[in-house]
């Protein structure tokens, strides 16, 4: 899928309509076809040659590639707006606050000033937005001079505070970094195995990072996300499990999951996945459910992000729970779409492919592997290697080959 097709794909009905209505103001002719380019990228047309003749009649290949440029450079725009006016609205909001505030003290309006930073504070330390709480301290020590009645010493311990907060975080973000690198070098040549669990205790104590209870949402998403991967690599799914559950609950508890609602949806996916992996389907099932309830939330914002990892697993769950035939269903439906990414695209066809094999569908199953035809570098490099770290990958061994990919 090219860049145009995965951002279009990713739009939820909400979103659609909404770009629908930005081209339409953004339009000063009434012959721009950005608009009918959008709707057929949207039906999952992708051939050159047919959404020519679809808008121009012929093939006018160079008229094409400057449409969809232009329609590329509006979806950057609209998602740009978006994301000002959704996701930092909070952030953009304290902004203002301080900038009110630095106003008043240059009009000597002091309790004023204090008044509206004491706000921007208390804001900002709900939703751990360490740079902005950083810019509320400094103006503060800045001007204590000005009121008698401030303790410039519990400012400075507070923004000290806050200054570890962040590294933490900056911390977190490196070695969350640096482990991902790791895992996709290792994805790329099984033979370099490496002990994930050591890596991480190694990094940890190097940046000096211990857990506690006044990490960020985001911060807890990443470590969550770094013992996922152990357990991964490690095949140690068992030992993770009660450290994702509670570190989990954790999160519940802080506000700031509403504006979190892609890491709160991503963390509820890793438990459930961590959970069927443990052979626990009820559990797993229980977290589909929370996962697929905050997928419907905010307008379905982010449920075409995560739609088919959603499918798929709860598909693998029913197939471990005596419902088999609502597992095969499950994918049948959506084993033909054109929006998958090609690794969710890949397991949806092994999946199915087992469940076939499993109820005695041979037919079927033979049908579906006959369209397997890449070779086995290709499928390393789009899906990696799940296998015992004691052995290596055996070249001898049945590699899918899914026709289209």
């Amino acid at each position: 899928m090219s860049n145009i097709e995965i951002i279009i794909s990713s739009f939820s009905i909400d979103e659609q309509q909404k770009f629908i209505t930005f081209l339409q103001k953004k339009n000063k002719r009434r012959d721009t076809k950005n608009i009918d380019l959008f709707k057929l990228i949207l039906k999952g047309k992708t051939s050159t040659k047919e959404i020519c003749n679809t808008l121009y009649g012929s093939l006018k290949k160079e008229a094409y590639y400057t449409l969809k440029q232009r329609l590329y450079t509006s979806l950057i725009d609209f998602i740009a707006n978006n994301k000002l006016q959704d996701e930092n609205s909070t952030d953009m909001l304290l902004v203002k606050y301080i900038l009110v505030a630095r106003d008043f003290f240059f009009h000597k309006n002091y309790k004023a000033a204090y008044k509206i930073l004491d706000k921007a504070e208390r804001i900002a330390k709900e939703f751990q937005l360490y740079t902005i709480l950083t810019e509320i301290y400094h103006t503060k020590i800045q001007y204590a001079y000005t009121l008698p009645s401030i303790n410039i010493n519990d400012i400075i311990i507070s923004f000290k505070e806050n200054q570890k907060n962040h590294l933490l975080q900056e911390e977190l973000n490196i070695v969350y970094a640096k482990i991902r690198q790791v895992l996709k070098t290792v994805n790329h040549d099984n033979e370099n195995f490496l002990d994930f669990r050591t890596l991480a205790n190694t990094i940890f104590e190097e940046h000096n990072i211990s857990i506690n209870n006044s990490m960020s949402f985001k911060s807890l998403y990443q470590l969550i996300t770094i013992v996922s991967i152990s357990a991964f690599a490690n095949k140690e799914f068992i030992k993770v499990e009660s450290f994702l559950i509670n570190t989990y609950k954790k999160l519940e508890k802080k506000k700031e999951n509403n504006k979190q609602l892609f890491y709160h949806i991503r963390i509820l996916y890793l438990i459930a996945n961590t959970l069927f992996r443990n052979k626990k389907f009820e559990k797993s099932m229980h977290y589909l459910n929370l996962m697929h309830t905050h997928m419907l939330s905010n307008k379905k914002k982010y449920y075409n992000n995560f739609k088919f990892n959603y499918l798929l697993l709860l598909a693998l769950n029913k197939n471990y729970t005596n419902n088999q035939n609502e597992a095969i269903q499950t994918l049948e439906k959506i084993i033909s779409k054109k929006n998958i990414e090609t690794k969710t695209a890949l397991d949806i066809h092994l999946s199915l492919l087992m469940f076939y094999f499993q109820n005695n569908q041979l037919k079927k199953a033979s049908q579906l592997f006959s369209k397997f035809y890449h070779s086995d570098k290709w499928y390393i490099d789009k899906n990696g290697i799940e296998s015992d770290h004691k052995e290596k990958f055996n070249r001898n061994s049945i590699t899918p080959r899914i026709k289209k990919y």
